[in-house]
């Protein structure tokens, strides 16, 4: 199950993505980012952990974008996001759907969570 945490000392948000997400639960992970960002200061950074993320229909990438929104919303910096590079489909599906979907902070692609780290904290 997806999940989100936060990190008040660093101003950041944690979203872990698992396996395959239905509507009902992308609905959910939309509620907590919302709540969660609530809880930063303006200027927090995002770190997206999608390794074991699987493919997901087009409805749910539809919640993604409102959590997207909603972060723009709340003042986020800008995000790293985490692949793995064995899984070339969803990687694949992860890229190509954010560049169609609408961004309005930086973001960038690692492979390694120290390397998104190094980048966030740049």
């Amino acid at each position: 199950m997806s999940n989100v945490k936060i990190d008040k000392s660093k101003n950041r948000m944690y979203i872990n993505f698992e396996g395959f997400m239905k509507l009902d639960e992308s609905i959910d992970l939309l509620n907590q980012c919302v709540m969660e960002s609530k809880k930063l200061r303006s200027g927090y950074t995002v770190l997206s952990d999608t390794r074991n993320l699987k493919t997901l229909p087009q409805n749910v990438w539809d919640v993604i974008q409102k959590i997207r929104d909603n972060h723009v919303k709340q003042g986020v910096l800008k995000s790293a996001i985490i692949v793995n590079p064995k899984n070339h489909v969803s990687n694949m599906q992860v890229k190509r759907t954010m560049k169609d979907i609408k961004n309005y902070f930086p973001e960038e692609y690692f492979e390694s969570e120290s390397e998104a780290l190094i980048y966030l904290e740049s």
